[in-house]
């Protein structure tokens, strides 16, 4: 077993909160008017957690099939 497969479920753990404290972030910097690179930035931590944890779940189903 490989060190991915082993904590792959803090890694699916980590991801969920670091998009979901981006997306408390990102109202925060919106209504306190900050609409630069921290916005940027925390868009595009949403985007990789959304789509790690996408591919965890792929990963999962298709180890399920097996």
């Amino acid at each position: 077993m490989s060190l991915l497969e082993e904590h792959i479920d803090t890694i699916e753990i980590a991801a969920k909160t670091a998009s979901w404290m981006c997306f408390i972030a990102i109202f925060a910097l919106v209504f306190t008017g900050q609409m630069g690179a921290p916005l940027t930035i925390a868009v595009v931590i949403i985007g990789v957690s959304r789509v790690t944890v996408s591919r965890i779940k792929d990963a999962s189903m298709t180890r399920d099939l097996r």
